[in-house]
């Protein structure tokens, strides 16, 4: 096992900025993956996941900073 670096897990989900409208739960959107030196401190490899929501919309709130249209 390496212990100099480590895995950084992300994940992002659909919000709103009140309640949640009828029928449309949280979902996972993105996934994202890095992994860090914890010597240098320094980002080895970054990885981006992007997930369609099947029961939710994206938001403009969200398409704006990650959802590409």
């Amino acid at each position: 096992m390496d212990e100099r670096n480590l895995n950084v897990v992300d994940v992002e989900a659909t919000c709103w900025e009140g309640p949640n409208p009828p029928g449309q739960p949280n979902e996972i959107i993105e996934i994202g993956l890095c992994v860090l030196d914890t010597v240098t401190r320094e980002w080895v490899s970054k990885h981006s996941i992007l997930v369609r929501p099947e029961r939710s919309t994206v938001t403009d709130m969200l398409a704006r900073d990650a959802w590409p249209r």
